[in-house]
């Protein structure tokens, strides 16, 4: 677990220093950012809608609190901080599982730890990256840390 936990780091590191100097880095640069109503960064969708295939990016308390009562689809929350190595080597791979299970009962989006802060407080997040699945509201499963087998291994146990 240790070795995995290391390797994730020492790839985010270097996956991170080689995005450094080019210019349309996404980490970096907010050239990419458009408006709420288009893509951003090709994965991520910015508004209230729940989108199949990608990733919604919960911009307030009520917009997650609307996505939770979904009583039809797990709904799976990547928690990340923009100053997290091992959220940046996850977030490629929270983009490929919404892409991969985009026809099964998920929806997933990523909460900013940086700027909401309420949402963390009220769900106990303590590292990040940390993903939380719900059902119904209410929380079934969570992974503390970059474990992406863990987490596919969920979400293959749990798709149609």
């Amino acid at each position: 677990m240790l070795v995995f936990i290391v390797t994730c780091l020492i790839g985010g590191l270097i996956a991170i220093s080689r995005h450094v100097s080019k210019p349309n880095n996404p980490f970096t640069s907010n050239k990419n950012k458009k408006s709420s109503t288009t893509e951003r960064n090709n994965f991520t969708k910015t508004f209230d809608t729940e989108t199949k295939g990608s990733v919604i990016e919960i911009q307030s308390k009520s917009h997650y609190n609307s996505m939770l009562l979904n009583k039809k689809d797990i709904i799976v929350l990547d928690f990340y901080s923009d100053k997290c190595a091992p959220c940046k080597v996850l977030s490629p791979y929270i983009d490929k599982f919404a892409n991969q299970f985009q026809n099964d009962d998920f929806i997933f989006g990523k909460v900013n730890c940086d700027s909401l802060s309420e949402i963390i407080m009220e769900n106990n997040v303590t590292g990040m990256p940390t993903v939380i699945f719900y059902r119904k509201g209410n929380e079934i499963n969570r992974v503390v840390g970059c474990d992406i087998l863990k987490i596919k291994k969920f979400l293959e146990s749990n798709s149609k």
